[in-house]
Protein backbone atom coordinates (compact mmCIF):
# COMPACT_ATOMS: atom_id res chain seq x y z
CA UNK A 1 0.00 0.00 0.00
CA UNK A 2 1.34 3.45 -0.94
CA UNK A 3 2.51 5.47 2.05
CA UNK A 4 0.71 8.79 2.51
CA UNK A 5 2.84 11.90 2.18
CA UNK A 6 3.96 13.41 5.50
CA UNK A 7 5.42 16.93 5.64
CA UNK A 8 8.28 17.71 8.04
CA UNK A 9 8.66 21.42 8.85
CA UNK A 10 12.06 22.45 10.24
CA UNK A 11 12.81 26.10 11.11
CA UNK A 12 16.54 26.75 10.70
CA UNK A 13 18.40 29.59 12.37
CA UNK A 14 22.11 29.49 13.20
CA UNK A 15 22.28 25.75 13.90
CA UNK A 16 25.31 25.07 11.71
CA UNK A 17 26.90 22.82 14.35
CA UNK A 18 23.80 20.61 14.66
CA UNK A 19 21.83 20.75 11.41
CA UNK A 20 23.63 17.99 9.49
CA UNK A 21 23.16 15.66 12.46
CA UNK A 22 19.46 16.50 12.60
CA UNK A 23 18.95 16.02 8.85
CA UNK A 24 20.76 12.70 8.94
CA UNK A 25 18.15 11.34 11.37
CA UNK A 26 15.28 12.81 9.33
CA UNK A 27 16.51 11.34 6.05
CA UNK A 28 17.09 7.95 7.70
CA UNK A 29 13.42 7.54 8.68
CA UNK A 30 11.95 4.12 8.01
CA UNK A 31 8.87 6.00 6.77
CA UNK A 32 10.22 7.28 3.45
CA UNK A 33 7.37 9.20 1.80
CA UNK A 34 8.32 12.55 3.28
CA UNK A 35 8.63 16.09 2.10
CA UNK A 36 11.09 18.05 4.23
CA UNK A 37 10.58 21.81 4.38
CA UNK A 38 13.68 23.65 5.59
CA UNK A 39 12.84 27.26 6.45
CA UNK A 40 16.07 29.23 6.71
CA UNK A 41 15.15 32.11 9.01
CA UNK A 42 17.91 34.56 8.08
CA UNK A 43 21.00 32.60 9.08
CA UNK A 44 24.28 34.35 9.88
CA UNK A 45 26.35 31.15 9.97
CA UNK A 46 26.60 28.24 7.52
CA UNK A 47 23.07 26.93 8.06
CA UNK A 48 21.73 28.18 4.73
CA UNK A 49 24.54 26.50 2.81
CA UNK A 50 23.85 23.20 4.59
CA UNK A 51 20.16 23.47 3.64
CA UNK A 52 21.00 24.05 -0.03
CA UNK A 53 23.54 21.24 -0.17
CA UNK A 54 21.08 18.83 1.45
CA UNK A 55 18.35 19.71 -1.08
CA UNK A 56 20.74 18.95 -3.94
CA UNK A 57 21.35 15.47 -2.53
CA UNK A 58 17.75 14.52 -1.70
CA UNK A 59 14.77 15.58 -3.80
CA UNK A 60 12.44 15.30 -0.80
CA UNK A 61 13.96 18.49 0.64
CA UNK A 62 12.63 21.94 -0.23
CA UNK A 63 14.31 25.11 1.06
CA UNK A 64 13.12 28.67 1.68
CA UNK A 65 15.50 31.51 2.60
CA UNK A 66 13.85 34.41 4.45
CA UNK A 67 14.77 37.39 6.57
CA UNK A 68 14.96 36.66 10.28
CA UNK A 69 11.43 36.80 11.71
CA UNK A 70 11.56 34.08 14.34
CA UNK A 71 10.33 30.48 14.56
CA UNK A 72 6.64 31.45 14.33
CA UNK A 73 7.04 32.99 10.89
CA UNK A 74 9.18 30.03 9.78
CA UNK A 75 6.61 27.47 10.90
CA UNK A 76 3.80 29.50 9.35
CA UNK A 77 5.64 29.59 6.02
CA UNK A 78 5.97 25.83 6.24
CA UNK A 79 2.27 25.44 6.98
CA UNK A 80 1.46 27.57 3.94
CA UNK A 81 3.40 25.21 1.66
CA UNK A 82 2.85 21.70 3.02
CA UNK A 83 1.57 19.17 0.52
CA UNK A 84 1.21 16.19 2.84
CA UNK A 85 -2.00 14.99 4.43
CA UNK A 86 -0.09 14.91 7.72
CA UNK A 87 2.60 17.15 9.14
CA UNK A 88 5.04 17.37 11.99
CA UNK A 89 7.60 19.85 13.28
CA UNK A 90 11.22 19.31 14.25
CA UNK A 91 13.92 21.70 15.44
CA UNK A 92 17.18 21.94 13.54
CA UNK A 93 19.34 21.02 16.52
CA UNK A 94 17.33 17.96 17.62
CA UNK A 95 17.57 14.31 16.61
CA UNK A 96 14.93 11.71 15.81
CA UNK A 97 14.65 7.98 16.23
CA UNK A 98 14.67 6.38 12.77
CA UNK A 99 11.22 5.02 13.65
CA UNK A 100 9.88 8.37 14.84
CA UNK A 101 7.58 9.12 11.91
CA UNK A 102 6.43 5.53 11.35
CA UNK A 103 5.69 5.09 15.05
CA UNK A 104 3.52 8.21 15.26
CA UNK A 105 1.79 7.40 11.97
CA UNK A 106 0.92 3.86 13.09
CA UNK A 107 -0.42 5.18 16.41
CA UNK A 108 -2.55 7.71 14.59
CA UNK A 109 -3.93 5.22 12.08
CA UNK A 110 -4.73 2.51 14.61
CA UNK A 111 -6.60 4.96 16.83
CA UNK A 112 -8.27 6.86 13.97
CA UNK A 113 -6.96 10.02 15.62
CA UNK A 114 -6.07 13.44 14.20
CA UNK A 115 -3.00 13.93 16.41
CA UNK A 116 -0.47 11.38 17.70
CA UNK A 117 1.90 12.30 20.52
CA UNK A 118 5.01 10.66 21.97
CA UNK A 119 7.66 11.74 24.49
CA UNK A 120 11.07 13.34 24.13
CA UNK A 121 14.19 13.24 26.26
CA UNK A 122 16.91 15.86 26.61
CA UNK A 123 20.18 15.08 24.86
CA UNK A 124 23.58 16.76 24.81
CA UNK A 125 25.82 14.31 23.01
CA UNK A 126 23.82 13.62 19.86
CA UNK A 127 22.32 10.36 21.11
CA UNK A 128 19.45 9.25 23.30
CA UNK A 129 17.91 6.03 24.52
CA UNK A 130 14.59 5.48 22.81
CA UNK A 131 11.80 3.32 24.21
CA UNK A 132 8.67 1.74 22.77
CA UNK A 133 6.58 2.72 25.76
CA UNK A 134 4.12 0.84 27.92
CA UNK A 135 1.14 3.19 27.89
CA UNK A 136 -1.23 4.30 25.16
CA UNK A 137 -4.16 6.61 25.85
CA UNK A 138 -6.79 8.02 23.51
CA UNK A 139 -8.92 11.09 24.20
CA UNK A 140 -11.40 13.26 22.40
CA UNK A 141 -9.85 16.58 21.41
CA UNK A 142 -11.38 18.53 24.26
CA UNK A 143 -10.10 16.00 26.79
CA UNK A 144 -6.64 16.18 25.23
CA UNK A 145 -6.77 19.97 25.43
CA UNK A 146 -7.67 19.75 29.10
CA UNK A 147 -4.63 17.54 29.73
CA UNK A 148 -2.48 20.07 27.88
CA UNK A 149 -3.74 22.95 30.02
CA UNK A 150 -3.14 20.98 33.20
CA UNK A 151 0.40 20.16 31.95
CA UNK A 152 -0.23 16.43 32.03
CA UNK A 153 1.43 13.92 29.69
CA UNK A 154 2.75 16.46 27.14
CA UNK A 155 3.66 20.10 26.62
CA UNK A 156 2.54 22.80 24.18
CA UNK A 157 5.75 22.34 22.22
CA UNK A 158 5.14 21.54 18.53
CA UNK A 159 7.58 18.59 18.43
CA UNK A 160 6.72 14.97 19.29
CA UNK A 161 3.34 15.38 17.58
CA UNK A 162 2.04 14.19 14.22
CA UNK A 163 -0.91 16.27 13.03
CA UNK A 164 -3.59 15.71 10.45
CA UNK A 165 -3.15 18.83 8.32
CA UNK A 166 -6.77 19.93 8.74
CA UNK A 167 -6.37 20.73 12.45
CA UNK A 168 -4.23 23.74 11.42
CA UNK A 169 -6.90 25.15 9.10
CA UNK A 170 -7.32 28.75 10.25
CA UNK A 171 -4.53 28.43 12.84
CA UNK A 172 -1.07 29.98 12.64
CA UNK A 173 1.64 30.64 15.20
CA UNK A 174 1.49 34.19 16.62
CA UNK A 175 4.38 36.42 15.62
CA UNK A 176 6.64 38.37 17.93
CA UNK A 177 6.63 36.13 21.01
CA UNK A 178 9.09 33.65 22.50
CA UNK A 179 6.23 31.35 23.49
CA UNK A 180 4.61 31.08 20.09
CA UNK A 181 3.59 27.46 20.44
CA UNK A 182 1.49 27.84 23.59
CA UNK A 183 -1.64 29.19 21.90
CA UNK A 184 -1.37 27.57 18.44
CA UNK A 185 -0.84 24.01 19.65
CA UNK A 186 -3.65 24.31 22.18
CA UNK A 187 -6.03 25.52 19.48
CA UNK A 188 -5.03 22.66 17.18
CA UNK A 189 -5.43 20.12 19.98
CA UNK A 190 -8.96 21.28 20.70
CA UNK A 191 -9.96 20.88 17.03
CA UNK A 192 -8.87 17.23 16.88
CA UNK A 193 -11.58 14.59 16.89
CA UNK A 194 -9.28 12.26 18.81
CA UNK A 195 -5.72 12.43 20.15
CA UNK A 196 -3.58 9.36 20.86
CA UNK A 197 -0.72 9.55 23.34
CA UNK A 198 2.11 7.05 23.89
CA UNK A 199 4.78 7.28 26.58
CA UNK A 200 7.35 5.97 24.08
CA UNK A 201 10.49 8.11 23.73
CA UNK A 202 11.29 8.71 20.06
CA UNK A 203 12.77 12.23 19.99
CA UNK A 204 15.97 13.75 21.34
CA UNK A 205 15.59 17.40 22.35
CA UNK A 206 18.83 19.37 22.45
CA UNK A 207 18.35 22.07 25.07
CA UNK A 208 21.09 24.62 24.73
CA UNK A 209 22.11 26.86 27.64
CA UNK A 210 20.41 29.87 26.05
CA UNK A 211 17.10 28.16 25.29
CA UNK A 212 13.86 29.89 26.21
CA UNK A 213 12.92 27.67 29.15
CA UNK A 214 16.40 27.62 30.69
CA UNK A 215 17.46 31.22 30.14
CA UNK A 216 17.46 33.88 32.82
CA UNK A 217 14.83 36.63 32.83
CA UNK A 218 14.67 38.87 29.77
CA UNK A 219 12.17 41.56 28.84
CA UNK A 220 10.65 39.04 26.43
CA UNK A 221 10.05 36.53 29.24
CA UNK A 222 6.97 38.57 30.17
CA UNK A 223 5.40 37.38 26.93
CA UNK A 224 4.76 34.03 28.59
CA UNK A 225 2.17 35.66 30.82
CA UNK A 226 0.66 37.58 27.92
CA UNK A 227 0.29 34.54 25.67
CA UNK A 228 -1.19 32.35 28.41
CA UNK A 229 -3.64 35.13 29.24
CA UNK A 230 -4.70 35.11 25.59
CA UNK A 231 -5.01 31.34 25.83
CA UNK A 232 -7.16 31.65 28.96
CA UNK A 233 -9.45 34.12 27.21
CA UNK A 234 -9.69 31.85 24.16
CA UNK A 235 -10.60 28.87 26.32
CA UNK A 236 -13.22 30.81 28.28
CA UNK A 237 -14.85 31.91 25.03
CA UNK A 238 -14.55 28.62 23.14
CA UNK A 239 -14.49 25.89 25.80
CA UNK A 240 -15.95 27.51 28.94
CA UNK A 241 -16.17 24.09 30.62
CA UNK A 242 -12.33 24.05 30.63
CA UNK A 243 -12.05 27.36 32.47
CA UNK A 244 -10.42 25.84 35.57
CA UNK A 245 -7.76 24.15 33.46
CA UNK A 246 -7.01 27.42 31.65
CA UNK A 247 -6.72 29.27 34.95
CA UNK A 248 -4.29 26.64 36.19
CA UNK A 249 -2.11 27.19 33.11
CA UNK A 250 -2.22 30.98 33.53
CA UNK A 251 -1.25 30.80 37.20
CA UNK A 252 1.71 28.57 36.37
CA UNK A 253 2.92 31.10 33.77
CA UNK A 254 2.86 33.83 36.41
CA UNK A 255 4.79 31.68 38.86
CA UNK A 256 7.33 30.70 36.19
CA UNK A 257 8.02 34.34 35.26
CA UNK A 258 8.10 35.48 38.91
CA UNK A 259 10.73 32.85 39.70
CA UNK A 260 12.94 34.07 36.84
CA UNK A 261 12.38 37.79 37.46
CA UNK A 262 15.10 39.60 39.49
CA UNK A 263 13.61 40.56 42.84
CA UNK A 264 12.82 44.25 43.26
CA UNK A 265 13.76 45.31 39.72
CA UNK A 266 10.42 45.28 37.87
CA UNK A 267 8.01 46.80 40.36
CA UNK A 268 4.99 47.29 38.06
CA UNK A 269 5.25 43.82 36.57
CA UNK A 270 5.79 42.23 39.97
CA UNK A 271 2.65 44.00 41.16
CA UNK A 272 0.72 42.62 38.18
CA UNK A 273 1.90 39.10 38.99
CA UNK A 274 0.88 39.47 42.61
CA UNK A 275 -2.56 40.69 41.51
CA UNK A 276 -2.94 37.75 39.11
CA UNK A 277 -1.92 35.26 41.77
CA UNK A 278 -4.22 36.82 44.34
CA UNK A 279 -7.13 36.59 41.92
CA UNK A 280 -6.61 33.03 40.68
CA UNK A 281 -4.31 30.91 42.87
CA UNK A 282 -7.04 30.01 45.34
CA UNK A 283 -9.04 28.49 42.47
CA UNK A 284 -6.09 26.29 41.52
CA UNK A 285 -5.51 25.15 45.09
CA UNK A 286 -9.16 24.03 45.26
CA UNK A 287 -8.99 22.31 41.87
CA UNK A 288 -8.60 18.55 42.34
CA UNK A 289 -7.28 18.11 38.81
CA UNK A 290 -4.47 20.64 39.11
CA UNK A 291 -0.98 19.17 39.47
CA UNK A 292 0.25 18.69 43.00
CA UNK A 293 3.61 20.14 41.99
CA UNK A 294 1.95 23.36 40.86
CA UNK A 295 0.02 23.60 44.11
CA UNK A 296 3.23 23.25 46.09
CA UNK A 297 4.81 26.14 44.17
CA UNK A 298 1.63 28.18 44.69
CA UNK A 299 1.84 27.66 48.45
CA UNK A 300 5.42 28.93 48.40
CA UNK A 301 4.24 32.05 46.58
CA UNK A 302 2.31 33.17 49.68
CA UNK A 303 5.69 33.77 51.35
CA UNK A 304 6.81 36.19 48.64
CA UNK A 305 9.10 36.18 45.65
CA UNK A 306 12.44 35.75 47.42
CA UNK A 307 11.30 32.71 49.42
CA UNK A 308 9.73 31.24 46.28
CA UNK A 309 12.93 31.70 44.30
CA UNK A 310 15.18 30.33 47.04
CA UNK A 311 13.20 27.17 47.67
CA UNK A 312 12.47 26.56 43.99
CA UNK A 313 16.13 26.77 43.00
CA UNK A 314 17.22 24.61 45.94
CA UNK A 315 14.81 21.89 44.79
CA UNK A 316 15.77 22.35 41.14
Amino acid sequence: MQEELISVIIPVYNVEDYLERCLKTVLAQTYENLEILLIDDGYTDGSGRICDEASEKDTRIRVWHTENQGPSAARNLGLDHVQGQYLLFADGDDILSVEYVSFLYEQLQKSKADIAVCRYVATKDGAFEETNGTKQLVWFGKEALENLLYQKYYTTGPVCKLFCREVFDGIRFPLGTLYEDTLAIAMAMGKARQVVYSDAIKYGYYQRAGSTMRSTYQEETWQYIEITEQLMEYIMNTYPELQRAAVSRFVWANLFVWIKMPAGKYHEKEQQIRMNLKKYRGQVLRDRQARGYNKGVILLSYFGQRVLQTVYHLKG
